[in-house]
């Protein structure tokens, strides 16, 4: 595990723009299927008690992820201040219909943490974004450790040991960008742009993003068994539901065509495409944090 971690920080401070690239290009759609799969494989047949925290999940990542493809395009003064507030303050009422369900899930940091974020998003929205971009990778591993601990995993004890890996080639891979700088290409600076281009900030992403990219298509669908199975009539929401069972082919074959027309639009025009791309993928940024809340 050390071994392979170290090797892929090794490859991502040789070349950070080719290896960021190609985990996007051979692993964004996969893992965006296998995280669908899980996610489906976790949802209760009856909503019950949690349709109220259902329906605020589903309302939020349709209009959050609805309203930051319309700011995208209209290029609003503070669009990215209004969209990360409403962000802020989504997460925080889940957090708050968690803690109703139990109170030993109430958590009296949620408020001033949220009053905290939404006073940093309008003083420097950029910075908020850098945060939120990493912050992103980094939901996978705590998603995977909150599921070994909920569901008493025997995996369970070889946790620490991963994470640690992790730092450690987040440690190489630092150091191997600090002792042999590079120049950043040309192409980078429409990549990712932060005051200038950021070649470590480029790095560090593509490291994290593609552990997160592990983690969606190899472990969590090894430890969720039931992933690994064709049918989509044993995940317990799809069954004796015919409505739900064709809503969801309908959204996996919708999943597929839309990677095809990505791949095209990549061939035509790499630099438009890739926004493209970015906007869509937060819807399923916006689906993990209800999930992630469930396991905690």
């Amino acid at each position: 595990m050390l071994a392979a971690l170290t090797g892929l920080a090794l490859a991502i401070a040789w070349n950070p723009l080719l290896l960021a690239t190609l985990a996007v290009g051979l692993f964004a759609g996969p893992h965006n299927f296998m995280e669908a799969r899980y996610l489906l494989g976790r949802l209760p047949r009856r909503a019950g008690k949690l349709q109220t925290y259902l329906v605020v999940s589903a309302v939020g990542v349709l209009g959050i992820g609805g309203l930051s493809l319309y700011l995208a395009l209209s290029h609003h003064e503070h669009s990215l201040q209004i969209w990360a507030t409403l962000l802020s303050l989504w997460f925080g009422y889940l957090c708050w219909l968690r803690s109703r369900e139990n109170p030993k899930r109430h958590w009296p940091w949620v408020e001033p943490l949220a009053l905290i974020a939404a006073g940093w998003i309008w003083l420097s929205p950029v910075s908020f974004a850098i945060g939120l971009v990493l912050l992103h990778p980094v939901m996978a591993i705590i998603i995977l450790g909150r599921e070994l601990h909920f569901y008493r995993r025997p995996e369970q004890a070889l946790f620490p040991a991963f994470v640690g890996c992790v730092l450690c080639g987040l440690v190489v891979l630092l150091l191997m960008l600090t002792l042999h700088p590079s120049q950043a290409p040309e192409a980078l600076n429409n990549l990712i742009v932060i005051d200038g281009p950021s070649l470590i900030f480029l790095a560090v992403h593509a490291y994290l993003e593609t552990v997160h990219y592990a983690i969606w298509i190899v472990v969590l669908p090894a430890l969720a068994q039931v992933t690994r199975r064709g049918r989509l009539e044993v995940y317990p929401a799809l069954k004796r539901a015919p409505a739900r069972l064709w809503a969801a082919r309908g959204l996996l074959a919708l999943g597929a065509v839309l990677s095809c027309v990505l791949w095209w639009g990549f061939a035509i025009d790499f630099e438009v495409t890739r926004d493209i791309y970015f906007q869509v993928a937060i819807f399923h940024v916006l689906v993990e944090f209800p999930f992630l809340l469930r396991l905690v």
